[in-house]
């Protein structure tokens, strides 16, 4: 291992895990299973590109999509990889506003909508993301009251979805920082409209 610290693990579902980003590290690299030798770290591109003087892509978003890639959001920018192949196969476009990981945005909230499985063959992913903080909060917030962001992003980070995936916005939802997601059973899947809260 790299020995990168404010990373983020995610277990695909051959049983390895990745490990990717973190402070000054521009790689992701395998965790393999049990008796089995690790490989070198892989450079990605989208940590090096999204990387600035408060280094706001700290702890890279991430979510297991449905073909098994990886959709993986830094800073204000995200990308799709196949940990197969180890190509980035979708590269989607920058979410505006301000970029939603630490610090500076005092990491807002991510989540992968539930899927409607009674819609047979048509499974379309979608990925919520919310609040936040604006781009230089963790520079200015020793001085100033800076208020958190109120405004939600979803966007179709599959293959087959639309190209660049447009992220659709709304800023009817409360201020949050550090917040976190759990979907109940009764959770609208993705592709319904939810009305007010995005």
């Amino acid at each position: 291992m790299s020995g990168s610290r404010y990373g983020t693990q995610q277990i695909l579902p051959d049983g390895r895990s990745i490990v990717l980003g973190g402070r000054r590290a521009f790689s992701y690299e395998f965790v393999p299973a049990e008796g089995q030798k690790n490989a070198q770290a892989n450079n990605l591109q989208l940590l090096r590109d999204t990387n600035d003087d408060v280094e706001n892509n700290l702890y890279p978003l991430v979510h297991l999509l449905i073909d098994g890639t990886l959709f993986i959001f830094a800073n204000d920018r995200s990308v799709v990889l196949d940990c197969r192949t180890g190509q980035v196969v979708r590269d989607l476009s920058a979410l505006p506003g301000a970029g939603r990981n630490y610090p500076a945005s005092g990491i807002g909230m991510s989540a992968l909508l539930p899927l409607d499985l009674r819609r047979g063959d048509v499974l379309s992913p979608e990925v919520i993301i919310c609040g936040g903080t604006p781009k230089n909060a963790f520079k200015f917030g020793e001085t100033n009251i800076i208020a958190a962001l109120r405004d939600c992003a979803r966007s179709n980070p599959a293959p087959g979805g639309p190209w660049p995936a447009p992220w659709a916005t709304c800023s009817s939802c409360p201020p949050a920082t550090l917040s976190s997601s759990t979907a109940p059973p009764w959770a609208a899947p993705a592709g319904a409209s939810v009305g007010r809260r995005c």
